[in-house]
């Protein structure tokens, strides 16, 4: 073997054995923080095992992208994900704990169920896992738990509409005691006449508050339901093209999804011309394909 042969035979030994020791340390970092930030002690971090972090949720979501089997009960009643449910602590029916005890009764160690809780514009929700975690580590150590959000935005700037158009954002992985976080995500939730917290900002600040975190990724929730909800059919290719080549522009981070694959089996139809086309503007924009069953009621294996 010649030197060249040699020297990068080294180089893809210590790649391949870096990479994973590498995306392991930034979701250790990631709980570390959370850790940090909620005045908890570092010793509580294999508490936190359930958590996804940020480079295991890259993983998941790349794994998942090409098929909405990948988000809907299987014949045999199987769930592999639901990456957007909601508790009580917005318009959902559960609180924090059934729905983490109706996951870890379908979840086990080699094939855990994916939740990730996100509540409109609230993270309370998030704050008390973390406190069950910590009360209760081996619970619910076989589940993956993500962190995060549902924000609503309007989006103003778009030329197929006329008026505002009401776009939810889905954010993941955040840190829920980050300051800007709690500070953003405060106000409503101290007012008894908006319980459900009903404020809106625009589509870019969102996009922008959660650029400008250290953790969180944001994207595009339920795309379809603007269709059922306010879009013309005729405007509706035209806003999806626009919107998405705007979110990939504006967010900087790694890691774009679009939930293309909402509620599967029920709304989802991959025959359908719009989700063709949702589809394929996603795949264009190098957005990668989530999906859901967006639970309000009393099971996370449906709305």
């Amino acid at each position: 073997m010649n030197k060249f042969l040699r020297a990068l035979t080294v180089l893809i030994i210590f790649f391949a054995a870096n990479a994973p020791a590498h995306a392991a340390d930034l979701d250790k970092a990631y709980k570390k923080q959370i850790l940090k930030d909620a005045g908890l002690p570092a010793a509580d971090l294999k508490a936190l095992t359930p958590v996804v972090g940020p480079a295991e949720l890259a993983k998941i979501i790349k794994k998942y992208d090409e098929s909405a089997a990948n988000y809907t009960v299987d014949k045999e009643g199987v769930l592999k994900a639901n990456l957007h449910l909601h508790t009580i602590y917005s318009d959902g029916t559960l609180n924090v704990e059934q729905v983490l005890n109706q996951a870890l009764n379908e979840s086990f160690a080699r094939r855990p169920v994916i939740i990730a809780f996100t509540d409109h514009n609230n993270i309370g929700q998030d704050k008390e896992i973390i406190d069950i975690l910590i009360k209760d580590p081996e619970k619910y150590k076989s589940l993956k738990i993500i962190l995060g959000i549902e924000i609503y935005t309007l989006g103003t700037n778009f030329k197929n509409t006329h008026t505002p158009v009401d776009i939810h954002m889905l954010a993941w992985v955040i840190n829920p005691y980050d300051k800007v976080l709690e500070e953003a995500f405060t106000v409503a939730q101290k007012d008894p006449n908006n319980p459900n917290n009903w404020q809106y900002r625009t589509f870019e600040d969102a996009i922008k508050l959660i650029n400008n975190q250290q953790y969180g990724f944001i994207g595009i929730a339920h795309p379809m339901r603007e269709l059922e909800k306010s879009m013309a059919p005729e405007n509706f290719n035209d806003f999806i093209a626009e919107e998405f080549a705007l979110y990939s522009t504006l967010s900087k981070k790694d890691v774009k999804f679009a939930e293309v694959y909402y509620k599967p089996g029920r709304l989802y139809d991959e025959h359908n011309a719009f989700h063709k086309f949702i589809n394929e503007i996603a795949v264009k924009n190098n957005i990668t394909r989530t999906g859901s069953y967006d639970t309000h009621g009393l099971s996370i294996f449906a709305p």
